[in-house]
């Protein structure tokens, strides 16, 4: 015994060993604080017994009539010796509980004959039984063959305390622990069974049922693990101890104890049984009848078909040893268990982390218990140890990775998983094979549990005629998408799964509605971008890159984290993996933010963003060819989309499609090409395009026609200017979540101080030479440029229609409209009429040659 302990016993109180044995025989503080028991300072446990008037049960020799439960050693343990000694010589006594006397007017009472009686064996027990069900008196007897004694050295005889207890007319219910089929514990039931009837009572039997696992149970125990409400339906089912046996002068009372439910009850007794023990681990699903919830110790999973609920149907009658077994049997209990369980497990808690050793509150980041009613879906199969260390994690996702940065995409979006923060974009790890593609996703796996976890194949996913496809992913939290090398379908689906849409589903064998929205996130590896059809850019917006470029050798392979068939997980990194979920939890949530945000951070981010998005949309990467930004054309300066049958070195449209076709890819309809360039620049990648509709105002212009305004195609003479998709993505870098240095002064150099990678410097030495005439500033004014022969004030004819297979003529100063074409850039030796406003009719072509040269 522990110090502590010593000195609680020396002044009568109770140790803290004893007190935790109180809690799990299902007494509450409460009720521990009103019994008079404690601990003496040899750490035995001293019971006393109480009169029903509340005065001390005393001995012949009028000391208090204490029961003990000793401390024994364990030598002594090992000999068996009785777990609950009475002072010798002194015989039994009926045990009145503590509660009930301190409730008051308990003799009243007792001798009221209207209330039933319970009779138990053992005081705990009794006090236990008095607590949960106060409809009735409930007293106590040291054994179940306790109700004699010979303490007077004669034969053993019934208590005298049995006459002090009306029982003419009064219902008494026997309460044997569940090993009631014992013969000798059926024998002392029968004989206090038989005292009782002959008392003038009705005698009931209360069966309690074996646990689970076939070990018995005491009612203490049965209310401690199945609540006070199984105990009540129990009592409900309490049966006669005697029936008639015989007919006519033969007839007779006889005792009678069944060794399992019988007659015409016996499947609503069953069902009862059954469904107090197991029923508040069971939920019906909406799925439809053949789909149930079970909840497993730490989450809810859902099961589809009958085999899980009837397992555990043979289980609870293998541990109650009941031989009835036919088909009728086993559908009745699973009808009585469906009827009598709620849909449903409760909602998950927010703000909840189910680990294996508790739930993490993340409010204050205390661990509480597991209960069904938190409601989770899932569960780690770690522990919760706030003091491990992740940093083997995060190591190995740098050396595989190659920046901090992408490390911290990584880690954000993993966290968004494990936290439950639904972020509306998905994964795309890319590399080749042995790269650490599948570890990386292994991480991902096993900070949610493979159980929360869904797996499918994109073309599954997006073929429509996969009806059954989705609906693997409802209530899971990560959906992973493996070999989607090559992918060059819809996303339709991904979309609306990382985009909070209403998702259809169909479970098959099931009428029941299936719909969901997926609020988990979504990692698809693949060994080169995959290249989706869309023309909404909904894709590239959501769409998070991560390149794996090392390669392992087979002979450098080593086992880092795989499953390990077990449910848990084996390798380098699996020891590793509770602490590194610690510093996910403990991350800075702005840090999280910032790292899953469509504005890449660093140079390293921003090219796998721009090598992603090129290898993967065709426009872009045309767009990143062929296009180059310029402030100045804007208005009738800006450049036409044109139709497929134009010239492609002066429209935009027959440019891409040719340039498309010789990739041996498939175009875009010049339906979606203009919508679908304008959202990608303007929405995507930020650049300060016009807003509003992409087919008026100055989107389409008069005399000009559909346009599209600071944009143009590359002419010989722009060099090594920046392609639009590069331009976009440094000047988001610059303006919005680059480092200081790079804020402050993006053209220059980096040593690599600042976070981003010397390696990449030559990306600002472009920058410097290309794109500081183009950027945050105002177009340079246009200087005057005589014409060969004035203009009229008037024009002597009006201006005739443009035939259609005639194309207008290009804004003013736009190298088109000037002879230089991308390919064809020689200047054109005849006059060109330009639109320069009143007072000019046409220019003479060395002149333009002229302004042309001082400008460039």
């Amino acid at each position: 015994m522990q110090p502590s302990e010593s000195k609680q016993a020396s002044r009568g109180a109770l140790s803290e060993r004893h007190r935790k044995e109180l809690e799990a025989s299902a007494l509450t503080t409460a009720a521990i604080a009103t019994i008079q028991w404690s601990t003496d300072h040899h750490g035995n446990l001293l019971i006393p017994y109480l009169k029903p008037d509340g005065s001390p049960e005393t001995c012949h020799d009028g000391r208090p009539f204490l029961r003990k439960k000793p401390a024994w050693s364990d030598e002594r343990l090992a000999t068996n010796p009785p777990r609950y000694i009475s002072p010798k010589g002194e015989g039994c006594r009926v045990y009145h509980s503590h509660q009930a006397i301190a409730a008051g007017n308990y003799s009243e009472r007792i001798n009221n004959i209207q209330i039933p009686i319970r009779i138990i064996e053992g005081e705990k027990k009794t006090e236990a039984a008095t607590l949960h069900d106060q409809k009735r008196i409930t007293v106590g007897i040291g054994g179940i063959s306790s109700w004699t004694d010979r303490y007077d050295g004669g034969e053993s005889r019934p208590l005298v305390d049995w006459d002090e207890i009306p029982m003419d007319g009064r219902t008494v219910i026997i309460c044997p622990d569940s090993d009631a089929r014992k013969p000798a514990v059926r024998s002392a039931t029968k004989g206090l069974a038989e005292l009782l009837r002959s008392k003038g009572a009705y005698v009931l039997i209360e069966r309690l049922p074996n646990d689970l696992d076939g070990e018995r149970l005491g009612l203490d125990d049965l209310v401690f693990r199945y609540g006070a409400g199984y105990l009540k339906q129990i009592t409900e089912l309490a049966h006669p101890a005697f029936v008639m046996s015989g007919r006519g002068v033969n007839a007779n009372l006889v005792f009678h104890l069944p060794d399992e439910p019988e007659g015409k009850n016996a499947a609503f007794e069953r069902g009862e049984y059954l469904v107090g023990m197991v029923g508040r681990n069971w939920k019906q699903s909406l799925a439809g009848e053949r789909f149930w919830h079970q909840w497993s110790v730490t989450h809810w999973t859902e099961h589809s078909g009958h085999d899980a609920v009837e397992s555990i149907i043979e289980t609870f009658l293998d541990a109650q040893d009941w031989k009835c077994r036919e088909s009728r049997v086993i559908r009745d209990l699973r009808g009585s268990l469906r009827r009598s369980i709620g849909d449903l497990p409760p909602a998950p808690t927010p703000g909840l982390i189910p680990f294996r050793n508790g739930c993490l509150r993340l409010t204050d980041q205390a661990l509480i218990k597991h209960r069904p009613e938190h409601g989770n879906r899932w569960s780690l199969p770690f522990p919760w140890q706030p003091d491990a260390d992740g940093a083997a994690v995060d190591a190995w996702l740098l050396d595989r990775l190659g920046d901090a940065d992408s490390v911290a995409v990584f880690r954000a979006f993993v966290r968004s998983l494990v936290l439950g923060e639904w972020t509306k974009a998905f994964l795309e790890l890319v590399g080749p094979s042995n790269s650490g593609k599948t570890i990386a996703t292994n991480i991902a796996r096993a900070a949610v549990g493979m159980t929360n976890t869904a797996a499918s194949k994109l073309e599954r996913l997006e073929n429509n005629a996969q009806r059954f496809e989705t609906a693997k992913f409802r209530g899971k939290r990560l959906a992973l998408f493996s070999e989607a090398g090559g992918y060059s379908g819809p996303m339709e689906v991904i979309k609306a799964m990382t985009g909070g849409d209403e998702i259809s589903a169909e479970i098959k064998g099931s009428m029941a509605p299936a719909d969901f929205t997926f609020f988990g996130g979504v990692i698809i590896t693949t060994n080169q971008p995959i290249r989706p059809v869309d023309s909404s850019g909904a894709v590239i917006n959501r769409r998070r890159s991560l390149y794996f470029t090392k390669v392992v050798a087979a002979r450098d392979e080593r086992e880092i984290l795989e499953p390990d068939g077990a449910g848990g997980w084996r390798g380098e990194l699996a020891a590793a993996m509770p602490g590194w979920i610690v510093s996910l939890v403990q991350m800075d949530p702005q840090e999280a933010r910032r790292a899953l945000a469509r504005d890449v951070s660093s140079v390293p981010r921003m090219e796998q963003q721009l090598q992603a998005l090129t290898e993967s949309d065709s426009l872009a990467d045309w767009a990143e060819q062929h296009l180059v930004w310029d402030e100045s054309c804007v208005g009738e300066m800006a450049v036409r989309i044109g139709v497929k049958d134009q010239d492609p070195g002066s429209y935009l449209f027959p440019h891409y499609c040719r340039s498309v076709r010789e990739q041996e890819q498939h175009p875009l309809s010049m339906r979606n090409f203009k919508p679908k360039l304008i959202d990608m620049l303007r929405d995507t990648l930020g650049l300060p395009l016009p807003q509003g509709a992409t087919s008026a105002g100055p989107y389409r212009i008069r005399n000009c026609g559909s346009v599209i305004p600071m944009v143009r195609l590359r002419i010989k003479a722009d060099g090594d200017a920046l392609g639009v998709i590069r331009f976009a993505l440094q000047r988001r870098l610059r303006n919005g979540s680059g480092t200081d240095p790079e804020r402050t002064n993006p053209n220059h150099r980096t040593d690599g101080m600042d976070g981003t990678d010397p390696e990449n410097s030559r990306v600002w030495e472009k920058t410097e030479r290309s794109v500081p005439q183009y950027v945050d500033c105002e177009p340079e004014p246009i200087p005057s440029v005589p014409s060969v022969c004035p203009l009229a004030p008037e024009r002597s004819a009006p201006v005739p229609e443009r035939s259609q297979s005639v194309p207008p003529p290009s804004p003013p100063w736009h190298p088109i409209a000037l002879g230089i074409h991308a390919e064809h850039p020689d200047w054109l030796p005849c006059q060109i009429a330009l639109h320069l406003g009143p007072g000019f009719d046409h220019v003479d072509g060395r002149a333009v040659k002229a302004f042309l040269e001082a400008r460039t």
